[in-house]
């Protein structure tokens, strides 16, 4: 984009940009090859620039790190695509169709790099392709996520696969596993006499002896046939392999983070952005500036007292009064923080009603943060409305001639108006 044209844009707009261009300008290179840290990291630094700079070469301050804003919105990010991740996702659908399909470039990878070995015990040696490095360096993290039905063996690590209960059994008896002469083989290779062909560096003593005999007897039911194994994937009910339920798998791994009502708000997303930077603690107020060297005052722009998230938006006089306006029109109480607003602030409240009251408090804080920045950029003059005892009066006035024609309108047509959000019916 033009310079001008970015300035233009909102961190909404730079959004949808990152995720439905920048991000998928590199897709077709993420699902061939295995992008190497280096240029990972530049494609971050590009994004990244993109999304707090707008594109201009004068630096602005960053509110949140890249890894930030990479998680899920569940998980309080804000749902940009992590590029490392897609790339092992992308990469394992060539695993998938390795294992499950049949075709001339499956026959050709076979007999150049498989062999008559399991495409699991395969690793990467110097002089393989780069398409073939990255499909090997995404084959771990991909049998994390399957299980295979055990049909002739050849296919199926006896140890490191899933095939035996609802992990591996390297997960399920560590202490053999430790011990056993040979890791990686197949359970065809396995299975090939009578009795498993297992053995151990050290005699089996009590647990490990246990273990063993409790192995043995989960064996004694496996019955090789000539049939090639199959494979599921366990992360869709159709068991058939998809990038986005891969992706999802990989990128949902931290405890999730509550911010389905700030998301579900019927708001432009310029503002849900600035709620999250509000929920956050990040945004520029001037203790977060003083955080970053800044030296001016940190005196509020309303009163006298220092200016932080919570004093601006809910201790000031002015939002004081803001949100004294509220509770005059709903009997709801103010919200005491950012957090207390959208977590247990509306408890108990209709579900009809909750999400229209935060819209309106959403909107509220918005246009406060708006005639903050007003008054520090453009020397305005902003004046309570209830500042002035006539101003009181005036506000007093309007505000019960307006419920006056409000009822005299509304209340032929089955308006309640001796009821309030929060209150019950008589």
């Amino acid at each position: 984009l033009a310079s001008w044209k970015a300035k233009l844009l909102s961190y909404g707009g730079r959004l949808i940009l990152i995720n439905s261009v920048l991000s998928n300008m590199v897709l077709y290179m993420l699902s061939f090859f295995h992008l190497s840290k280096g240029v990972l990291q530049r494609l971050d630094y590009f994004r990244s620039s993109f999304f707090w700079q707008s594109g201009n070469e004068t630096k602005k301050y960053r509110l949140a790190r890249s890894s930030v804003l990479c998680r899920p919105k569940s998980q309080g990010g804000l749902g940009i695509q992590d590029l490392e991740i897609k790339n092992i996702a992308l990469l394992s659908k060539w695993v998938y169709k390795l294992l499950t399909e049949n075709g001339v470039w499956q026959e050709i990878i076979r007999n150049k790099y498989v062999g008559s070995n399991a495409i699991s015990q395969i690793h990467w040696k110097p002089g393989d392709s780069h398409f073939w490095s990255g499909v090997m360096k995404a084959k771990e993290f991909f049998f994390q996520f399957g299980t295979f039905s055990v049909r002739d063996g050849s296919q199926v690590r006896f140890w490191e696969d899933t095939w035996l209960g609802n992990n591996s059994l390297m997960v399920q008896y560590p202490s053999l596993y430790r011990i056993v002469r040979h890791k990686f083989v197949t359970i065809k290779q396995v299975f090939g006499q009578e009795n498993p062909d297992i053995s151990f560096h050290r005699d089996l003593l009590g647990t490990r002896l246990a273990a063993w005999n409790e192995l043995l007897t989960r064996l004694e039911d496996i019955q090789l046939s000539y049939e090639p194994d199959t494979f599921r994937w366990n992360l869709h009910q159709n068991g058939k392999f998809s990038v986005k339920s891969m992706y999802d798998a990989m990128v949902h791994c931290d405890v999730p983070v509550d911010n389905r009502k700030l998301w579900k708000l019927k708001i432009p997303l310029r503002v849900k952005i600035f709620l999250w930077f509000l929920n956050k603690g990040v945004i520029l107020t001037r203790d977060n500036l003083a955080r970053r060297n800044w030296h001016g005052s940190k005196t509020c722009v309303f009163c006298q007292h220092d200016e932080t998230i919570k004093h601006l938006f809910f201790e000031c006089k002015f939002a004081r009064t803001v949100w004294a306006m509220v509770q005059v029109a709903s009997n709801l109480y103010p919200p005491c923080s950012v957090r207390n607003m959208f977590g247990n602030w509306l408890r108990g409240t209709d579900k009809q009603f909750s999400a229209h009251i935060l819209v309106g408090a959403a909107a509220l804080c918005w246009a406060m943060w708006l005639i903050r920045n007003d008054v520090v950029f453009n020397n305005k003059c902003v004046k309570s409305p209830m500042q002035k005892p006539e101003d009181k009066d005036l506000f007093m006035m309007a505000s019960t001639r307006l419920e006056r024609t409000a009822r005299e309108v509304f209340y032929p047509h089955g308006w309640r108006c001796d009821l309030r959000i929060g209150s019950t019916a008589s």
